[in-house]
């Protein structure tokens, strides 16, 4: 069986929900709802609210609709968190090579033109279908300040025993950059994408930080969205089990309010120790120190933990996600029934549902702030 971009869209959507609900197993388990059967407002569904995945036919799908309803060139749109907050992805399936590339028409050599080359090749606009275009005007759409509710996803897997050794954690090997982005990018390079011409991006299958855009070939130096995007799943994913919770929870119940101190401090133990685990960094790493030296871009000790292509961004998920975790242990301290008020996180790159917003809205809608939570 060869592998397909459905089984990668399928495997990664997959994923990235259960990182979104992975706070609320954590919560419900150690909560044991059965002990607060009476309290409960609603079904334990209902208070454990999941993250939910949509996405078109593939006959509508690469229609052009800069609303996304009916077209826009997404594959998936992900809602995550408690005020609606969405990304759309476009997953991307790339041609594992060790070959060395072609010159280009204008003479310039790839970067991946070098001895013991081992790259991933991104096919990005069809031209079928021209859906970089169509993807792009649903990014401007939506905002037009901040277009990285919109990503392309391209994972480092070239073959389905690929697939299967990383099941599970794919998205540790995938690259999520903004629509936004690599348009900025294009034109800061003078290479912008040309409508009917099919254009390339090269990804390193040993360095994920070392990539290429070819039409014309030019070092990628955008932004990487990956780590931001991971994180706003997860924190996301916090608030809003947390939110939930108390809030389907009678507060008055006095054994409720003895046990949450302990329930939250034993949440927040036992999924720091979930994500140290899903990303492969040792509970023992000193993840702030290495981040507050910057070693997250220089760290080269092979001994301190296996090698991985992705250990570097492995740990600055960590930390972002651990530092959130830090604020919500403030809530044990100082636990006062009716005043909770769930740390802030403003999300790096999910934006606030645009379907909500058009509903209400005569006119195009084009700056969406992002989601205040």
């Amino acid at each position: 069986m060869n592998l397909h971009e459905k089984s990668l869209e399928l495997n990664i959507t997959h994923e990235l929900l259960n990182l979104a609900d992975s706070f609320g197993w954590h919560l419900g388990n150690i909560t044991n709802f059965s002990v607060w059967e009476s309290s409960i407002k609603k079904s334990k569904i209902n208070v454990l609210k999941k993250a939910v995945a949509y996405g078109l036919h593939s006959n509508i799908e690469g229609k052009d609709d800069y609303n996304g309803h009916a077209g826009g060139g997404y594959d998936v749109k992900i809602k995550s968190g408690q005020n609606e907050s969405v990304v759309f992805i476009q997953y991307k399936k790339g041609e594992y090579s060790e070959k060395k590339p072609k010159k280009n028409k204008d003479g310039n050599e790839s970067i991946f033109n070098v001895d013991n080359t081992k790259y991933f090749k991104f096919e990005l606009n069809n031209t079928s279908t021209n859906q970089h275009f169509k993807i792009r005007r649903l990014s401007d759409h939506i905002t037009q300040q901040n277009g990285n509710a919109v990503v392309y996803a391209f994972p480092l897997i070239k073959d389905i025993p690929d697939l299967d050794n990383n099941a599970g954690k794919i998205i540790r090997l995938t690259k999520f950059i903004s629509i936004k982005d690599i348009d900025d990018e294009a034109i800061k390079q003078n290479r912008p994408f040309e409508e009917n011409h099919s254009h390339s991006y090269r990804i390193c299958a040993e360095n994920m930080d070392k990539t290429e855009m070819n039409y014309y070939y030019y070092y990628y130096r955008g932004l990487d969205n990956s780590v931001g995007i991971i994180c706003d799943v997860i924190i996301l994913g916090i608030q809003k089990a947390l939110r939930n919770f108390i809030k389907n929870i009678n507060m008055s119940e006095e054994y409720f309010k003895n046990k949450f101190t302990e329930i939250l401090g034993k949440t927040i133990d036992s999924y720091r120790n979930y994500i140290f685990d899903y990303f492969e960094v040792p509970s023992n790493f000193d993840v702030s120190s290495y981040y507050n030296s910057g070693g997250y871009y220089t760290y080269t000790d092979q001994n301190e933990y296996s090698d991985s292509i992705t250990k570097k961004r492995d740990i600055l998920i960590v930390h972002e996600v651990i530092e959130y975790l830090k604020s919500l242990s403030e809530l044990v301290k100082d636990f006062e029934p009716n005043l909770i008020s769930i740390p802030p996180y403003k999300p790096k790159y999910f934006t606030l549902n645009v379907e909500l917003n058009i509903a209400f809205k005569s006119e195009p809608l084009y700056n969406v702030s992002m989601i205040k939570i």
